[in-house]
């Protein structure tokens, strides 16, 4: 008999079965017809987590800890090539590292239960020694490198930089070459004993998958470890901007801007959390999206072009929006996006306006929910900030005009910050 409890969601045509495994993970099967699934096992252990508290000892990592981690196990004391054991059932597999967490991850259109046993097996398997890490300090010092000269990476994270004075969100994900040269296998194992405990992971599983045969998995990978003793060094960050802006030059055809603002006002239980995520959302759409005013007026002048958008990210201990697109008039464009966070908080909200805004949000949200790919990677990262993925469109569907009006009064000009990359002189 199954032990998945199940939840149905009608309004959105989605359920989630949850599970509990034994050895403290928690699994999460979103069911899918078809044959495409996709598997997620994750890590709440990002590029932010290098003060924390194992016991009563303090540990500082160097930046980039994560990442590294996450590059040096796919290798196998045997020798063997984790691709390779994905690529022998026809799945394809791969990983990444964000801010807040690191996850492991393969799709496929078949024999799904046994790459699900490869996924779990490997992660599951550290090996390192200090030959492996030397070098993945060389490949991974190259990836920096590779890094560095991105006009895309250099812009987010300049901006980061602005925005934020001492939050660990702008930390470089990858770290730095002299960073990860301090990286050892001892300090690789420290980090992985205290991260990869099951208490601090997730499954995320979107397709055909089988309850009995997927516990049976973690049944027969999955150890019962001793409890996680783990505390997060809560980050501090001042209320103020680190910086107003920060230009670069690179060989690019057009100039390219990152406008970000700024959130100070966090907290709240995971209601409250929904709504302001939602609220943002829409508010966005109602003063930037592409049927807004400030959005056909800049378009039209030819000052904006399609490649512009607005994103709004969110963890436990900060939350920023970005606007970015590229220009000829990059800084006009800045300038724009200050004077209409400015102005907006005094101009009324008709309910068209707000409607029209709503109804883009919610279709959008849903469609999001068609790629197994995009609903697993977003259940995951909701699931470790403590909320459901699937309660957003609830949350849209019920938002009230006077939610984003509320909302709307918290964008703060003085808390703006500017990046831009522009194209090199002569190029």
């Amino acid at each position: 008999m199954s032990r998945f409890i199940r939840q149905d969601y009608p309004q959105i045509g989605e359920s989630v079965l949850r599970l509990m495994h034994k050895s403290g993970l928690r699994v999460f099967l979103i069911p899918r017809q078809g044959k495409e699934a996709f598997a997620l096992f994750g890590t709440k252990y990002g590029a932010m987590d290098h003060r924390f508290c194992v016991g009563e000892r303090e540990v500082n990592v160097p930046d980039g800890i994560a990442h590294f981690l996450e590059h040096k196990l796919f290798e196998n004391e045997d020798g063997t090539d984790t691709f390779s054991r994905f690529a022998a059932l026809g799945a394809s597999a791969n990983a990444f590292t964000s801010n807040e967490m690191t996850a492991y991850l393969f799709s496929t259109t078949g024999n799904y239960h046994e790459s699900l046993e490869v996924l779990l097996d490997f992660v599951t398997h550290p090996y390192f020694t200090p030959a492996t890490v030397e070098k993945g300090q060389g490949i991974i010092g190259q990836e920096i490198r590779m890094y560095e000269d991105d006009p895309d990476y250099r812009l987010y994270f300049g901006l980061l930089n602005c925005l934020y004075r001492e939050h660990p969100i702008k930390i470089d994900i990858a770290g730095t070459v002299e960073s990860i040269a301090k990286i050892t296998d001892r300090t690789l194992y420290d980090c992985y004993n205290t991260f990869y405990h099951p208490q601090n992971m997730a499954l995320v599983l979107c397709g055909p998958f089988e309850e009995d045969r997927v516990e049976a998995v973690c049944d027969k990978v999955l150890k019962v470890p001793a409890p996680l003793e783990l505390t997060r060094t809560p980050p501090y960050e001042p209320r103020e901007i680190a910086a107003p802006r920060i230009t670069r030059h690179f060989p690019v055809a057009m100039a390219q801007f990152a406008v970000g603002l700024k959130e100070t006002e966090l907290g709240g239980d995971a209601d409250a959390f929904l709504k302001r995520v939602a609220a943002q959302e829409v508010a966005l759409a109602v003063h930037f999206g592409r049927t807004s005013p400030f959005f056909n007026r800049l378009y039209e002048a030819g000052t904006l072009s399609e490649v512009f958008s607005t994103t709004y990210q969110f963890l436990n201990s900060c939350a920023f929006t970005i606007f970015q697109g590229e220009s000829d008039e990059a800084e006009t464009v800045a300038k724009e996006i200050r004077n209409t966070l400015k102005s907006v908080k005094n101009a009324e909200l008709s309910d068209e306006d707000f409607e029209i805004a709503r109804r883009a949000t919610y279709s959008n949200l849903i469609q999001s929910l068609n790629s197994p790919s995009d609903v697993a990677t977003q259940y995951l990262s909701f699931a470790f900030l403590g909320l459901d993925l699937f309660r957003l469109a609830e949350t849209v569907a019920n938002l009230k005009k006077e939610d984003v009006i509320e909302r709307i009064s918290h964008w703060d000009e003085a808390l703006v910050a500017e990046s831009f990359i522009l194209p090199k002189k002569g190029d």
